[in-house]
């Protein structure tokens, strides 16, 4: 098999990114590690843009300017006058979705989708201008995103839920599933951990419209009067923030969270280790990496039944699934665990094991690569 130059062409990439930015980082490491090349084109700044080696990756961050509903357009202009000088020395480009701009090459194209536009659109809480935005321009953007989709020359979707939305909302059928991975070798247990006094429950995510965050802060309610030891970790930024805090502030809940904002790599992998739950309440998802790293490093889960979420936690063995917007069902399944050390203790087994036979990214990035040369081969 030869070696393939592959320009990623992402929304997002670290160190300041959601899922889909750290899909793409992981993801590009890894195929590098089976070498190939990897470029990298994401959004920057209004200013300049720039080059560097991100963790020996080549990174080039187009000028990026946020303004709605135009701002995929925007990054497309940008990012494509960096991809027109360098198009000659790539073998494929790789798009990392939803909203994605698409511009034309004789390259060929995959588009790997984490949601659709329409889902996301449709499962945004209201209130947040970014909500308001992106309901009032919502045309616009799933125009934006079936546009990508129907040119790329292939589409891989992170979740079977995305592939069964893509089919269903777009009408478009030749879709191959790879799940988002998790690097097993770094997100681990610690071993010699032992079971603490307080109990951490960890969020890690954006704090955005489609999280469920609110819901999470409800169900602390709950949970806290009967465990007081109980302490939510947040861990993360996003638009929501003020609004959390000020909700925590209303329901008196201030001495039983802490928001840490982002967190480095090792520094995010030490709160993994110490969390004796890892929570999703959202909404919708893709395939959350989250819930991934959570499961690698040994912790129990409590997700809402959506989307790729589902399809991660095995309810009952790895982790608990609850309907979306229930505060009182997701602080019934976070007490159920903190009552049961035994249930807690069985599924951290289960869940590591699950997570380094399923979703190692050594596995994923081996399966997207049999993808590209399988779409070459054809091409």
């Amino acid at each position: 098999m030869r070696t393939l130059n592959i320009c990623m062409l992402t929304n997002d990439f670290p160190p300041v990114c959601g899922g889909g930015g750290y899909h793409t980082l992981y993801l590009s490491l890894k195929l590098i590690k089976l070498g190939h090349k990897v470029t990298v084109i994401t959004r920057g700044t209004p200013g300049n843009t720039t080059y560097e080696l991100y963790q020996g990756v080549p990174v080039y961050r187009a000028r990026y300017l946020k303004l709605y509903p135009f701002q995929s357009q925007i990054f497309g202009l940008f990012a494509h006058r960096i991809f027109k000088k360098i198009e000659p020395d790539f073998d494929i480009l790789v798009l990392n979705g939803p909203i994605i701009p698409y511009f034309g090459t004789s390259i060929p194209t995959i588009i790997i989708e984490h949601v659709t536009a329409r889902k996301f659109i449709d499962n945004l809480a209201p209130g947040s201008m970014f909500s308001i935005i992106f309901k009032l321009f919502s045309k616009f953007y799933i125009n934006t995103d079936v546009n990508a989709l129907k040119k790329a020359g292939k589409i891989v979707t992170v979740s079977k839920a995305c592939a069964e939305d893509i089919r269903t909302l777009y009408k478009l059928n030749d879709i191959t599933t790879i799940p988002n991975g998790v690097d097993t070798s770094l997100f681990t247990p610690n071993i010699g951990a032992t079971d603490t006094q307080d109990k951490i429950i960890l969020f890690v995510g954006i704090f955005g419209p489609i999280k469920g965050l609110f819901d999470l802060v409800q169900s602390a309610k709950y949970v806290t009067r009967s465990h007081p030891e109980t302490r939510f970790v947040l861990a993360g930024k996003g638009p929501l923030e003020k609004d959390l805090k000020a909700l925590v502030h209303d329901l008196g809940l201030q001495n039983y969270f802490e928001f840490v904002g982002y967190l480095q790599r090792d520094e995010l992998i030490a709160k993994y280790q110490i969390a004796t739950i890892c929570v999703l309440p959202s909404w919708y998802e893709g395939m959350p990496t989250t819930l991934l790293e959570g499961m690698s490093c040994g912790i129990p889960i409590v997700a809402t039944r959506v989307g790729g979420s589902s399809e991660v936690v095995i309810d009952g063995k790895t982790g608990l699934l609850v309907p979306k917007k229930n505060p009182e069902l997701l602080a019934g399944a976070i007490v159920k665990l903190l009552d049961a050390p035994n249930l807690r203790n069985a599924m951290s087994v289960n869940a590591r094991n699950i997570a380094i036979e399923s979703f190692d990214w050594n596995k994923i990035a081996q399966k997207f690569e049999n993808v590209m040369y399988s779409m070459l081969n054809n091409s």
